[in-house]
């Protein structure tokens, strides 16, 4: 782990900076000295931090010997708790800060060399100038903004420029109108590192001569940030006029930091947090000492904490005078007025038993439970997201001591996986609520659903009754029998919606006193309203209120009462008296039945003979164990089962709703297609079928549709990827991957990629010769991914990301996308199967991206592999063309596979590819 200091110069200047400090005795000596140095000169540094009259004046002097007296006192106060840098490096004239902590010179000889610069600056009358930072990026410097000129590379999209006063002004506001990042820079009328400071190098050398400071040579760990080479160490004062004259290369020794780093800012402000955090390693630590909006001493104090957190040992003890002994004796003992803080009540663990409150059992044969068994979706009793609020709100009423009048509020609910139970098992539940909020409830060590609950006085919307005269009311009956289209079954206290009016986006239900029950049913409303012919099932809810007693002074206790609820689509909130959900996301559970409603149908059925043969196509896991003999509408050989499709066990799933992508003959002609069909009588929507040459086989032509339909959809039609741009592409190993580097290489694409496993890599070389192996790296090691990005397009990043994944990948992907870009998120929609979200759905709905993204004018687009076949018309016909254009053009080619016959099936039926096997699996069947 290295340590390393940064000094942040000009702008970071405020009223009152480094006061606070002087109360820890190394920093106050320091700074008395500084104060001695600087007094002949009228420079008064106790009155210039006290009074902010004294702050407030343009003289650059000032401010500049101030911010760097500052930073020798931190230095000397770092230096007492024994902190020292491997690195150092500083931005403007935190380098001068430099040359004292490398050793170069003393604080004396450091002050006078910036107040004998400064003053030449001063004499010279140079015309007056500004600065300002902009966020461009340092590669755009040769654009023609009128007389400014860039002179410091502060991050890849973030730089300082300076000019005249007027042309600086001018820029920032037109920056601004563009919606680009701009702020002028307190520069006190000197446009620093610029040309117009060159009329008084000549002054500022005499000055400097004038001081006959001895030549020295720089450390090692000195950092240059204005001259371009290491190489040069000789230090004299003609260094800093250089620095004064000439641009600040601050970025590229940042990209010098290595991963693990500890980066300490030091400065009166943290000027260049942001910019660091967002340029070093995400495993990096940057930290800054003060901060203008905080008590500089606590704040101090909090960041020596960090150092020790993040690695370092900080004698803390150094800050503090010396304790001397033996102490005296009528010194009083601290021990009596420590007591312990009985406010909270906690359950004791007894013979290491979880606690009654913690363990829930799910017992549908008992009287109080046996309601649950009313909730089913697709023959099985799923426990209801409704429950699983009401299990929490429980235990924390007892864990609290308080009853369930009081109201409550939970938020960021996340349903990871379903819960099912039966009335042959117990389902056991254990729920734990941390002092914080934080709740999770687990099966079989298995999280099942987090969030965070309090009880706090509720804050809900005031929601008006809507009214709408396109409105149509649905019966109760022809609500659940729509419900049972969609795969819902259900019975009993579930079947709670007495009526729903879908303009007016309202229903009725009945307050009977069941609390699991009230709140499923605006559950329901919320599914009924965005019903289709998938089953959908909540998976994250932003925030719950729940005010019982509110809830009970409307209603007539043990009397059934008739309770409106009402939902309002714009706001996304569903509610009734006492009750507000804010924010219902809603994921379908995978099964797949008739071909939809908007499905294309633009091809005559044709009954024929059974599948002659059956390719079923695998993913990270294959779901059957008994293979379905199925019938056609037309004749095709071959069938691969798509990437995402799973098909299931008699019994565990609706064995008849089948999906995939497949190749035939129709007529004599080779297609393949993509169909949603019945498992005996397929009807497939049938728009989407290509045909394919001659020379390929209707075994290789089943692997294409899925993964170059959905390659196509997301750089063509959202990507609106053009030629000759460069492109990332992650996992190019994967099957989408693979067809998305076909299609960006026909276009004469400079391709990024990485790789889940090393030994794909000859295997991409050698089927796209066009890839540049420098380009292919290991998706383990983004971080070499993002330099030669960055190296290769000198700082502006690609024009389009398409990326599959979250956590280390998708951050590197956003900062790769350079400005105007398009970033390409694709995800699976909705639950792998009818237990659980695949892997990485969960961590990509609950990613972030910060606004930083967007600012540079990025577009976001979410691709979601499963609505495929519900887009727009016209879209589709673009990537139905574009396809089909492709596979003419001989950009389109069948992914690599590997082939098992049907006496192969116990084998294939076992193997569980890894996702670094680039080939795909395929059973064929007679």
């Amino acid at each position: 782990m290295e340590t390393w200091f940064v000094f942040s110069g000009l702008g970071s200047q405020w009223d009152g900076m480094g006061r606070d400090l002087l109360v820890f005795e190394a920093f106050r000596e320091a700074f008395e000295k500084s104060v001695d140095v600087l007094e002949p000169f009228g420079v008064d540094l106790k009155k210039y931090i006290a009074d902010s009259t004294t702050f407030n004046t343009s003289n650059i002097l000032f401010h500049t010997v101030c911010i760097i007296s500052i930073e020798i006192a931190l230095v000397d106060l770092l230096s007492s708790i024994d902190i020292a840098p491997k690195q150092i490096f500083g931005h403007s004239v935190g380098e001068f800060a430099c040359a004292y902590a490398d050793g170069c010179y003393n604080a004396k000889e450091t002050l006078l060399t910036v107040v004998e610069l400064i003053r030449a600056c001063v004499d010279s009358n140079l015309p007056p100038g500004a600065m300002a930072s902009v966020g461009l990026h340092w590669d755009d410097k040769e654009m023609p903004w009128k007389d400014t000129i860039p002179v410091c590379h502060n991050a890849i999209d973030n730089m300082t420029v300076a000019g005249s006063h007027a042309s600086i002004k001018e820029l920032v506001g037109n920056l601004k109108g563009a919606g680009i990042f701009a702020r002028e820079i307190k520069s006190q009328g000197f446009a620093i590192h610029s040309d117009l400071m060159k009329p008084a190098e000549a002054q500022m050398m005499e000055n400097i001569l004038g001081l006959n400071l001895p030549t020295k040579t720089r450390s090692s760990k000195w950092i240059s940030t204005s001259q371009s080479s290491d190489e040069i160490k000789v230090f004299s004062g003609r260094y800093f006029v250089n620095n004064i004259i000439s641009p600040v290369l601050f970025h590229p020794v940042v990209q010098r930091i290595p991963s693990h780093a500890v980066v300490i800012e030091i400065a009166p402000q943290g000027l260049f947090q942001t910019i660091l955090k967002r340029s070093l390693h995400e495993t990096c630590v940057s930290i800054s000492l003060t901060d203008r909006n905080q008590k500089s001493a606590p704040f101090f104090l909090r960041s020596v904490g960090k150092l020790f957190v993040s690695g370092l040992q900080p004698k803390i003890n150094k800050l503090y005078p010396e304790l001397k002994f033996p102490i005296r004796s009528a010194t009083l003992p601290l021990s009596s007025i420590i007591q312990w803080n009985h406010n909270d009540t906690w359950k004791v663990a007894e013979d290491g038993f979880s606690g009654a409150t913690n363990l829930v059992e799910i017992n549908l044969t008992t009287l109080a439970q046996r309601f649950y068994s009313g909730y089913k979706i697709n023959d099985q009793i799923l426990f209801p997201a409704s429950g699983f609020l009401v299990l929490v709100w429980r235990v924390l009423a007892e864990k609290v001591g308080t009853s369930l009048d009081y109201p409550i509020t939970f938020e960021n609910i996340v349903f990871n996986r379903v819960c099912f139970t039966s009335t042959q098992n117990i389902t056991k539940l254990v729920c734990n609520i941390h002092a914080s909020g934080y709740f999770e409830v687990r099966e079989n060590d298995k999280s099942v659903v987090t969030g965070s609950v309090r009880f706090e006085e509720p804050e809900m919307f005031d929601i008006e009754a809507p009214f709408s005269e396109y409105s149509k009311r649905f019966t109760q009956v022809e609500v659940y029998e729509r419900f049972k289209k969609a795969g819902y079954e259900f019975s009993g206290s579930f079947k709670s919606l007495l009526e729903v009016e879908v303009g007016n986006h309202s229903a009725i239900t009945i307050w009977e006193g069941n609390c699991v029950k009230l709140l499923d049913s605006l559950i329901q409303l919320e599914i009924f309203s965005n019903l289709s012919n998938h089953a959908l099932v909540p998976a994250r809810i932003d925030k719950v209120t729940i005010d019982l007693e509110c809830l009970r002074n409307q209603v007539d206790e043990g009397t059934p009462t008739e309770m409106p609820i009402y939902r309002d689509k714009n706001l996304k909130v569903v509610s009734c008296t006492g009750i507000e959900f804010r924010g219902v996301h809603l994921l379908p559970i995978k099964c797949f039945g008739d071909v939809q409603d908007n499905g294309k149908n633009c091809m005559t059925n044709f009954t024929t003979q059974s599948l002659s043969s059956f390719l079923v196509g695998f993913n990270k896991q294959l779901a059957a164990r008994n293979i379905i003999k199925c019938h056609f509408a037309v004749d095709p050989d071959i069938l691969e089962l798509a990437n995402n499709f799973i098909l299931t066990d008699l019994g565990i799933d609706d064995p008849s709703k089948i999906g995939a992508e497949f190749s035939g003959v129709i007529s004599g002609q080779k297609v393949m297609g993509l169909a949603t069909f019945h498992a005996t009588t397929a009807q497939l929507i049938s728009v989407v079928h290509w045909r394919i040459p001659d020379n390929w086989s209707l075994r290789d032509a089943a692997t294409v549709p899925t993964a170059y339909v959905t390659a196509y959809y997301a750089l063509i039609v959202r990507g609106n990827v053009k030629h000759k741009e460069n492109i990332l592409i992650q996992y190019g190993d994967e099957a989408v991957g693979e067809a998305a580097i076909a299609i960006a290489l026909g276009m004469k694409c400079t391709v990024f990629t990485t790789i889940r496993s090393e030994k794909n890599k000859p295997i991409l070389l050698n089927r796209f010769p066009a890839l540049d192996p420098a380009k292919i790296l290991s998706s383990k090691h983004c971080h070499n991914l993002e330099k030669l990005i960055q190296k290769v397009t000198k700082g502006k990043g690609v024009n389009v990301v398409l990326n599959s994944s979250s956590g280390n990948p998708m951050r590197v992907s956003v900062r790769c996308v350079a400005e105007y870009g398009r970033y390409l998120q694709l995800m699976d929609g909705g639950i792998k199967n009818a237990t659980d979200f695949r892997s990485d759905k969960k961590t990509i709905l609950e990613a972030t991206i910060g606004l930083s993204l967007f600012l540079r004018s990025v577009t976001f687009h979410g691709i979601c592999k499963d609505i495929m076949m519900s887009t727009k018309e016209e879209e589709f016909n673009i990537v139905h063309s574009k396809l089909q254009e492709g596979i003419g053009l001989g950009i389109v080619k069948p992914l690599s596979i590997k082939h098992f016959e049907d006496a192969q099936l116990k084998e294939a039926n076992w193997l569980q590819p890894r996702p670094s096997d680039l080939q795909k699996f395929v059973l064929e069947m007679e």
